[in-house]
């Protein structure tokens, strides 16, 4: 075997790690740490439940690529049904963008939710 072909498997293979991570250090319970009465909480599963302010809001979520996720809502959302978002996780922090203006949707601590 070559060795560009040894260097790209073992890119490919790094990729494909960091891919699972986020999606396995996603799960769990994660809050807004100037709204300690929402919550959301993503399983392991692929689905998710955000509870706040007398809403609860319940649907899907799946990751496309490396960090890209698009979260899929149970019940239309003032008109939306799905957002593409990019997620990164530094610590316990959770930052959730907009997948095309890369503005901040979401800024979460993990938690332990009620």
């Amino acid at each position: 075997m070559k060795l560009s072909n040894i260097v790209l498997l073992s890119l490919l293979v790094a990729f494909i790690n960091a891919c699972s991570r986020i999606q396995d250090s996603i799960v769990g319970s994660w809050q807004d740490p100037e709204k300690r009465n929402s919550c959301i909480v993503f399983k392991k599963d692929g689905t998710f439940t955000s509870s706040g302010g007398g809403l609860t809001v319940s649907g899907s979520y799946t990751f496309t690529n490396g960090n890209q996720m698009t979260m899929k809502f149970e019940q239309s959302m003032f008109g939306v049904e799905a957002v593409a978002t990019q997620v990164s996780i530094e610590g316990n922090t959770l930052v959730v963008s907009d997948q095309k203006s890369s503005q901040n949707i979401m800024k979460l601590e993990r938690a332990q939710c009620q």
